[in-house]
């Protein structure tokens, strides 16, 4: 018998045709309410990737300290024989049946990777910008993620894609670098962020038409969750804050992730599996509700209150809605 985790199982099943997707997704939640507890399991995964960071933080460190006193070809010969035993670590771990110890090296890898991206730009003075780095950074993530069928990475590479899409052309010009604001300014991914978050929603629901993606699928979901609900939460704090983090300038840049959001929620609905028509109708409502919200920001003072009322009542039904959605696509 091979051993094989049950999601693998049913979408190779699916893919053969023996089942549906409904009837997929039906086992799978089956499973999920009466297989026996798997906290222990989780709990090891929780302690092998923090191990793994830790790690990966011990040889950056190890490293940095005696980096000025290195000449170049040491340097390259450390580097390489780092990740080489990092590599080969892995290898051995999954050879020998230790599957979470081997993908939490492997994503230890992928952390050196990205620092090492940086120290070999050091060594031959490339001049990489702001967003070149983490971007080649998404790369390697993506590529050892979609090899390994790995969640971590699909973790990791959404920050990574932040880091790009804020630092690639700056703010306010398409090739400046200014780091922060490009970040956090009105003109940079702070107004955009809820928008962004239910573009990752829209394409989780897309990449769960890909059986070699669909590992990435619930955590793309997750994130953009997160990237809504904690600003909308914010928001209701006070009308001054939720002006601060609506303000936006329309800049190009903005304009085009706009476009790129709306593209992506436009195409899931489109091609999306959704539970019901209720669930398409609730993702375009919040498409809605959120494109409304970058124009917050230029309310002035006297009108600002009764916004920030109706802002309120809105994230208020729009939670009740999310919440009902999730009940009704649990009891099928």
């Amino acid at each position: 018998m091979h051993d094989i985790k049950v999601r693998k199982a049913l979408d190779l099943w699916e893919q053969a045709g023996l089942i549906d997707r409904i009837k997929a997704d039906q086992l799978a939640r089956y499973l999920d309410e009466h297989a026996p507890s798997q906290n222990s399991g989780r709990m090891v995964k929780i302690v092998s990737v923090f191990g793994a960071v830790l790690v990966g933080l011990g040889m950056i460190l190890f490293v940095a300290s005696h980096w000025a006193g290195m000449s170049p070809s040491i340097r390259i010969a450390t580097l390489f024989f780092a990740y080489a035993g990092v590599v080969g670590a892995a290898l051995l771990s999954g050879q020998r049946g230790y599957d979470r110890v081997s993908r939490s090296l492997w994503f230890l890898a992928t952390l050196t990777v990205g620092a090492f991206i940086f120290l070999v730009g050091q060594i031959f003075n490339f001049s990489l910008t702001f967003w070149q780095g983490p971007f080649i950074w998404l790369l390697a993530t993506l590529a050892m993620g979609y090899a390994l069928r790995c969640r971590l990475h699909a973790w990791l590479a959404i920050p990574l894609a932040l880091l790009v899409l804020g630092w690639f052309g700056g703010g306010k010009a398409w090739f400046s670098d200014d780091q922060l604001e490009a970040l956090i300014g009105d003109y940079g991914l702070k107004p955009l962020l809820p928008l962004l978050g239910l573009g990752l929603a829209a394409l989780s629901l897309l990449v769960e038409r890909l059986p070699d993606w669909r590992f990435a699928a619930r955590t793309w979901l997750v994130w953009g969750a997160l990237l809504i609900s904690v600003p909308l939460v914010l928001g209701t704090i006070d009308d001054q804050v939720l002006k601060f983090l609506t303000k936006i300038d329309f800049t190009s840049k903005q304009w085009s992730i706009i476009a790129l959001c709306v593209g992506l929620v436009g195409l899931a609905v489109w091609l999306g599996r959704f539970t019901s028509l209720r669930s398409r109708l609730l993702m375009v409502l919040v498409a809605g509700l959120l494109l409304g919200m970058l124009f917050i920001g230029g309310v002035d003072k006297t009108n600002l209150v009764p916004v920030y009322a109706l802002f309120v009542l809105l994230a208020f039904l729009l939670a009740l809605g999310l919440i009902w959605t999730g009940v009704q696509a649990g009891h099928p």
